[in-house]
């Protein structure tokens, strides 16, 4: 049975904002195992669609910043591109 458990031990500065900001979640809970289990799990399963709204609202920014306006048309889209209008590339390109 003691095989099959193993233990983590884990310093935090708390002179960094963001290890003192983790630091004190985890000791609001009783359960801190179950809640770091949650938290890494939730982070793993989670991590490829974070990264995606992250690039999809930098993406949004910056087309606002630079007061751009695209229209895509169907016609635009290529099978080299995976359906991707070329309208995409030539834009992304450009910045």
């Amino acid at each position: 049975m003691k095989d099959n458990i193993k233990r983590i031990n884990l310093c935090f500065n708390l002179n960094n904002e963001r290890a003192k900001k983790a630091y004190n979640t985890i000791q609001e809970y009783n359960a801190k195992t179950a809640f770091v289990i949650s938290a890494v799990l939730a982070f793993i399963e989670n991590k490829d669609e974070i990264n995606k709204e992250i690039i999809k609202e930098a993406v949004k920014e910056a087309l606002r910043e630079s007061g751009a306006k695209i229209e895509l048309q169907k016609e635009s889209r290529s099978k080299e591109t995976g359906g991707i209008p070329d309208d995409v590339f030539n834009l992304l390109s450009g910045l």
